[in-house]
């Protein structure tokens, strides 16, 4: 179930289109790191899994320290990966509707899900392109309408429902990392659910990388895929070899 509401917007359509192309870019930088932040995080996961037993003593001690230093990269990385994905799908606050410095998807769904408001933002995307680019690759008016409704169809899927791996991500948010709230922690989400919601992510931020007109930032899950490889390349030539599994 999506959450939804058709309160009428504070602004035009073209006021808000522009805020939407004025947000984009800064949502998509969040996005990008978010990636990356996932990756180092799943990295770090599976190099714990690599990291074999020894009898030694003192080596015992190096690897301890070894593996202490990679569940802190584990956690941190967690950590900022759910901070990140909450601020993307944080709920739109009434009193902050004029948009004073609110960044996050749910602002933008809550204006393109508007046929008028999203016609102006296709004008003022039009209005950047350069058709001899749009020629050779493609991006036409038909094109932005269609990365417009993907983001829509995939922001649409996401469960809100109480108790839903949403809520939980941020009730983990809120009690096990920010600690804004004095109740202890009672639920929280999977890795595998965590890695749903960035793919859930994916799924809304590429068709934006293609809206975006300052064309920055690309953000996909392929960013996590790839911090994930960096991330075991440096910690593989970091620890000692006798400390790891032999590749099967």
């Amino acid at each position: 179930m999506s959450e939804e509401t058709d309160q009428p917007l504070p602004e035009s359509p073209i006021e808000a289109a522009r805020k939407v192309a004025e947000w984009m870019p800064r949502t998509l930088r969040i996005a990008h790191r978010t990636f990356i932040s996932h990756g180092q995080f799943t990295a770090a996961n599976a190099l714990l899994l690599e990291v074999q037993e020894v009898e030694d003593a003192r080596s015992f001690i190096r690897q301890h320290d070894f593996r202490e230093v990679i569940h802190g990269y584990s956690h941190d990385s967690m950590c900022m990966a759910v901070v990140g994905l909450c601020s993307l799908l944080a709920k739109s606050d009434s009193r902050r509707s004029a948009g004073q410095g609110v960044v996050s998807l749910q602002e933008i769904y809550h204006r393109l899900k508007f046929p008028d408001e999203a016609e102006a933002f296709v004008d003022l995307w039009e209005e950047k392109q350069d058709p001899a680019f749009c020629a050779a690759f493609g991006g036409s008016r038909a094109d932005a309408y269609a990365w417009i409704n993907a983001f829509l169809a995939a922001w649409r899927k996401l469960d809100w429902n109480p108790g839903g791996s949403i809520s939980r991500l941020q009730h983990l948010r809120h009690h096990g990392i920010a600690h804004l709230l004095e109740k202890p922690m009672a639920k929280s989400v999977t890795a595998e659910e965590l890695r749903n919601l960035m793919e859930s992510l994916g799924q809304m931020t590429e068709p934006l990388g293609r809206l975006n007109l300052d064309g920055g930032e690309w953000a996909s899950m392929e960013i996590s895929s790839d911090a994930h490889r960096r991330s075991l390349r440096y910690w593989r030539r970091a620890i000692p070899a006798e400390f790891l599994k032999a590749p099967e």
